[in-house]
């Protein structure tokens, strides 16, 4: 079984684009998400605003997603560390240890989690590459 959350925070004050609901955006990046925990390994992928706020997540029964403060926190912290060393801004972030996680943000505002045991990380990279654009259009509507 699937869990799907809800996000109405999202508005569309551009009438020049096509009209889509909330819902229906969100209905869709649910969509890709549940692609995501297809993949050997995931049990939950998510993404997330600047603030760390959840705008979509689906995962395995019985997952639950960061706190916005933790999704906040690890964004700040990759950064700092990125721009300390000299490497300019982060793009992505793996952790590993008894679970897997890989971060990636995708733009300035949009931070997509993708969490789990096991698998193979290289596949969850390629996952996410192939989703990427998908995505960022999505979010940018």
């Amino acid at each position: 079984m699937v869990d799907k959350s809800p996000y109405k925070r999202i508005l569309w004050p551009n009438f020049l684009k096509p009209f889509v609901t909330s819902d229906d955006l969100i209905r869709m990046l649910q969509r890709i998400l549940t692609g995501f925990t297809q993949v050997s390994g995931v049990d939950l992928a998510g993404v997330f605003d600047e603030l760390g706020i959840m705008i979509a997540s689906v995962s395995q029964e019985g997952n639950t997603t960061p706190t916005s403060e933790a999704i906040r926190t690890i964004i700040f912290r990759t950064n700092s560390a990125s721009e300390n060393a000299g490497l300019g801004k982060a793009t992505g972030l793996w952790v590993e240890g008894k679970r897997r996680q890989m971060f990636d943000l995708m733009s300035s505002d949009v931070t997509l989690m993708i969490s789990g045991n096991g698998g193979r990380l290289a596949r969850w990279r390629h996952e996410l590459d192939r989703n990427r654009s998908t995505i960022q259009e999505l979010m940018n509507r």
